[in-house]
C-alpha cells in the first residue's frame, strides 16, 4: 500500500486523476482557511440571530438540494471538466459578499448563489474521478483522494488561524481571511483545470441549449416540465438536436412519441 501510494504520488502531475485530486486539495485547503469564521462573523461580529443565523447559513444545503438535477444533466451533456471550470471560476467570488456586507438577506443569496456552485463543483468533481480511473484502481485512488483533502484541510485550518490572528483588517476582522480563500480557489483553478483532459466522449452542442434543455426553460413557451409520466410510464427528452424542442420525447420501446401542452 505504502509502495503504490509513493508511486501515485511521483507520478501524480502526469495523471489526470492526479491533477484532479491535487485541484480538489488545494480548493478543500482554500475552503478551510475560512470555514470557522461564518459563524463568528455572524453571530460576533453581526450579531444575529440564531434563528437569522440559521437561515442564512441554509442557503447552501437548501439550493444544493434543488439543483443537483440541473447540474446532473449538465455534467452528462457538456462533460465534467466544462462543469468543473465554470464553477470553479464562479466559486471564488461567492465569498465576496462577506468582505463587503452585513446584510442578512444579502448574506442568504450568496449562501444561495454558493450552493448552486458547489453542486455542480461537487458532481463534476465526483464524475470525474469516476471516469478517470479503472474500476479497477478506484478504491485506492478514492483513498489517496481522501487523504490528500484531509491533509489539505487540516494545512487550511492551521493556515487561517494564523492569518486571522496576524493579517490585516479589511472592512472588519474576517475581512482578510474571507479575501485569502477567494484568491487561492481562483489560484487553483487557474494553475490545475487547463491540464485536465475530458475522459468522456462528449457530442458538440451548444451551451445555451444545453442549459434551456436542463433548465426545461423555453423562450417561446415559458417554463416546462422536464418530466412526464404518461400511464405510469417516465418519459424523458430526446438526444439534444441543433435546436431543442421541448415538445418531442423518447418514450420507451413500443410507445409512440407524444407532445406536452404548454
Amino acid at each position: 500500500m505504502a509502495e503504490g501510494f509513493w508511486k501515485f504520488a511521483r507520478q501524480i502531475f502526469k495523471r489526470n486523476q492526479g491533477i484532479l485530486i491535487l485541484y480538489m486539495s488545494s480548493i478543500n485547503f482554500a475552503v478551510f482557511l475560512s470555514a470557522a469564521y461564518f459563524a463568528p462573523y455572524l453571530l460576533r461580529s453581526l450579531e444575529f440571530s440564531y434563528t437569522t443565523y440559521t437561515l442564512v447559513i441554509s442557503g447552501v444545503a437548501l439550493t444544493k438540494f434543488m439543483t443537483s438535477p440541473f447540474w446532473g444533466e449538465v455534467c452528462d451533456l457538456l462533460g465534467s471538466r466544462r462543469v468543473l471550470r465554470w464553477t470553479g471560476f464562479l466559486i471564488p467570488f461567492s465569498t465576496v459578499p462577506w468582505i463587503f456586507t452585513g446584510d442578512p438577506i444579502a448574506l442568504f443569496m450568496s449562501q444561495c448563489f454558493s450552493g448552486f456552485l458547489w453542486a455542480g463543483y461537487e458532481l463534476a468533481t465526483f464524475n470525474f474521478l469516476l471516469d478517470a480511473t479503472q474500476p479497477s484502481e478506484r478504491a485506492r485512488i478514492t483513498s489517496y483522494s481522501n487523504m490528500f483533502n484531509s491533509t489539505a484541510a487540516l494545512l487550511g485550518a492551521i493556515t487561517g488561524v494564523i492569518l486571522v490572528h496576524n493579517g490585516p483588517e479589511i472592512y472588519h476582522q474576517y475581512g482578510f481571511i474571507f479575501a485569502v480563500t477567494s484568491f487561492v480557489r481562483m489560484a487553483a483553478l487557474m494553475i490545475f483545470t487547463p491540464k485536465l483532459k475530458e475522459v468522456r466522449v462528449i457530442s458538440p452542442v451548444r451551451t445555451r441549449d444545453v442549459l434551456i434543455k436542463a433548465s426545461g426553460f423555453k423562450s417561446a413557451v415559458g417554463l416546462t416540465s422536464r418530466l412526464v409520466v404518461l400511464n405510469g410510464r417516465k418519459a424523458s427528452f430526446m438526444a439534444l438536436p441543433k435546436r431543442i424542442n421541448p415538445l418531442k420525447w423518447k418514450m420507451r420501446k413500443g410507445e409512440r412519441r407524444t407532445g406536452t401542452g404548454s
